[in-house]
């Protein structure tokens, strides 16, 4: 009697540890596949002065601590673009807010740079126009929303254009950055104005990003910074496009401050910025 109920005991825990093993599988399984995906989805954007973004899903986390991303960006390898140009892949490494490579730590990459890793991401190579004075008359439509108009292309000192598929919709729309920011320092005159505008134009469909028009001395409002068009990137399971554009206040202490704009429903918004103007 006693050997048959130790026998009995003995099948019951077979049992139950045959039937845990699926379990247990599934939970290893379960976390691999949990961490694979997070791991997939984490990327990172470098610019200059030292500043890193870390993607996850639709997170973006400035990373600020050098020893921070020194340790993280060690074993990791960045497409690099100078001047939205593929360089090379290579390893990076910080030094006094520079980047430089990390095989050649004399070598400072030089800017405009921007370089990223992750999996998915489309970086678009493209050529930066000067607008003409047709153009200036497409712009002064949007312009006179805030009671003023361009006179002419002697006016602009930030004058850019792109034209590219931004929404793929297999016809090129164009991207405006216009803007006199600066000028007035050396000759002023009574009654000068400072105008900035971005725009981006499809016909009917056009989509203003910035318009901004003040008054002189009010030249230094933190919404009135230099921008310059640095990338356009396709980010993973997006079928449009995003620009990040450089911005800069010359005189007002902020040296560069990436700018991140994305279709949303149909219209772009600015996602992310530097911390000094998200404050």
């Amino acid at each position: 009697m006693g050997d048959n109920m130790q026998k009995y005991g003995t099948e019951i825990k077979i049992s139950v540890i045959l039937l845990s093993i699926p379990a247990i599988i599934g939970v290893v399984i379960f976390f691999f596949v949990t961490n694979n995906s997070q791991t997939s989805k984490e990327s990172y954007f470098l610019f200059e002065n030292g500043i890193v973004w870390l993607f996850q899903g639709e997170q973006i986390e400035d990373l600020t601590d050098l020893k921070t991303k020194n340790e993280t960006l060690a074993n990791t390898e960045f497409s690099v673009y100078i001047n939205n140009r593929f360089q090379r892949t290579a390893y990076l490494r910080e030094k006094n807010t520079d980047w430089y490579y990390q095989d050649d730590l004399e070598e400072r990459i030089p800017s405009p740079m921007f370089a990223y890793t992750g999996e998915n991401l489309e970086v678009v190579t493209f050529n930066v126009n000067k607008l003409e004075q047709e153009d200036i008359s497409v712009l002064n439509k949007y312009t006179i929303q805030k009671n003023y108009t361009i006179a002419g292309i002697e006016d602009l000192t930030y004058n850019e254009k792109v034209s590219f598929d931004f929404d793929s919709d297999g016809m090129k729309e164009t991207l405006y950055v216009a803007s006199n920011l600066y000028s007035h320092f050396e000759n002023p005159e009574p009654g000068d104005k400072t105008f900035l505008i971005i725009l981006y134009y499809d016909g009917n469909d056009s989509r203003v990003l910035k318009n901004i028009y003040i008054d002189k001395e009010d030249e230094f409002d933190d919404d009135m910074t230099a921008f310059e068009i640095s990338s356009i990137i396709r980010l993973p399971n997006q079928e449009k496009y995003s620009i990040i554009f450089n911005r800069y206040k010359t005189m007002g202490g902020l040296s560069i401050c990436p700018t991140l704009f994305e279709f949303k429903s149909d219209t772009f918004e600015m996602i992310k910025t530097c911390k000094e103007m998200e404050s």
